[in-house]
C-alpha cells in the first residue's frame, strides 16, 4: 500500500476524486477518531455514531467526482457529521412524537396570555437568529457551536483549527454584537 501519511487532505481528496480507495482509507484513518467523538457527543450511542461516520465516508466515496469542499476538509467533515447527528436526532424525535400523538393527555390548553407571550418570544428569537446569521461567517459558526451546541473552546478550536483563545475572542465579539443589537431593538 502506498504511504499517504505526508499527503495533505486536499491531495487525498484529489486522489479520491480519481477513485483511489487507498486515499479514502488514509483519510478515514486520519479523521474517524475525531468524527466518532463528535457523533458520540451528540448521539450518546456508539452504534449510531459509527453508522453516521461510516455513512459520511461512504458519501465521500460515492460523490468522488462531484465532490467539492469549499473550506478545508476537517471543518467540512466535523460539520457534516454534526448535521447528520442532528438530523438523526430530529428523525427519532419525530418518530417518538408520532407514537405519542394519539395520547390526548399530552395536549394542554394554552391560555390566551401564554399564547401572546409565545408569539412575542418567537418573534424575538427569529429576529435574533436572523441577526446571528448576518455575523461574519467564522464568528457565526463559533457562536453557534459554543452557545447552541454547547461545545467547549477546546472542542471548537480542534474542529476549526483555531486556538481556544481565538475562539474565546470570537465569542466575546459575537456577544458584544448581540448585546448592541438587543439594546437597539428595544428602541
Amino acid at each position: 500500500m502506498k504511504d499517504y501519511s505526508n499527503f495533505s487532505d486536499k491531495e487525498l481528496i484529489f486522489l479520491i476524486k480519481n477513485k483511489d480507495d487507498c486515499a479514502l482509507e488514509h483519510l478515514m484513518d486520519r479523521y474517524t477518531s475525531l468524527l466518532m467523538k463528535i457523533a458520540i457527543y451528540y448521539l450518546k450511542h456508539e452504534e449510531d455514531a459509527e453508522e453516521i461516520v461510516a455513512d459520511f465516508f461512504i458519501k465521500i466515496w460515492e460523490k468522488n467526482a462531484a465532490l467539492t469542499i469549499e473550506s478545508t476538509f476537517k471543518p467540512y467533515a466535523c460539520i457534516s457529521v454534526k448535521n447528520s447527528c442532528i438530523n438523526l436526532l430530529k428523525a427519532k424525535s419525530l418518530q417518538h412524537n408520532l407514537r405519542n400523538f394519539n395520547d390526548a393527555s399530552n395536549f394542554e390548553v394554552v391560555s390566551e396570555a401564554q399564547s401572546d407571550d409565545l408569539i412575542i418570544f418567537e418573534e424575538l428569537r427569529n429576529d435574533l437568529m436572523e441577526f446571528i446569521n448576518h455575523l461574519p461567517e467564522k464568528r457565526k459558526v463559533i457562536l453557534k457551536l459554543a452557545k447552541f451546541e454547547n461545545l467547549s473552546l477546546d472542542e471548537i478550536g480542534e474542529m476549526l483549527d483555531l486556538s481556544p483563545k481565538t475562539v474565546a475572542n470570537q465569542i466575546a465579539l459575537a456577544l458584544k454584537d448581540i448585546k448592541q443589537f438587543l439594546i437597539l431593538s428595544k428602541d
